[in-house]
């Protein structure tokens, strides 16, 4: 008689059996509804086994490239001599916060201390991913009532008695 300890071993190597293999079936679907959208444009799907309000899959837009403008520090000292041609009004706050400050004077001066860099970049564009969702309590009724479905996921899950690893 196995004990609760032997349950959870086993049910513990069942569920990583499961997450690979559903793992690698995801990633297999979304990549040919990637593949479907790249070619046609199609943006959703949904179960034709299961009710359409059920489970569907539908592409996420990617983003296009954007300009970043990025406020750099790049020679403390260089500043401090900047602050101190500027004095006093770069005094008080700057000492303790000498970064912070000078990309807050460049933000509402336009000036860019000695010292310090703007950097200005595109970031990469990304692309469109697919986005899954699935409602477990309208699927599960279905397939607990289609055996031939059911053995198919049993089968994906759980293998035909071959190695697991």
């Amino acid at each position: 008689m196995p004990t609760n300890f032997d349950l959870l071993v086993a049910a513990k190597a069942v569920e990583k059996t499961f997450a690979k293999r559903v793992k690698a079936l995801e990633t297999q679907v979304k990549d040919e509804f990637i593949e479907k959208y790249r070619n046609d444009g199609t943006d959703r799907m949904r179960s034709t086994v299961f009710d359409g309000k059920a489970a569907w899959m539908t592409m996420k837009g990617g983003k296009p490239s954007e300009t970043v403008t990025k406020f750099q520090m790049t020679d403390a000292q260089a500043v401090i001599d900047w602050m101190d041609e500027n004095r006093p009004e770069t005094d008080s706050f700057a000492t303790d916060n000498l970064a912070q400050f000078a990309q807050w004077w460049f933000e509402h001066t336009g000036e860019c201390p000695d010292g310090c860099k703007v950097i200005t970049y595109d970031t990469e564009p990304t692309e469109p991913t697919p986005a899954l969702t699935v409602k477990e309590a309208m699927v599960l009724p279905v397939l607990q009532d289609n055996p031939r479905i059911l053995g198919e996921v049993n089968e994906l899950l759980l293998g035909e008695g071959e190695d697991a690893s």
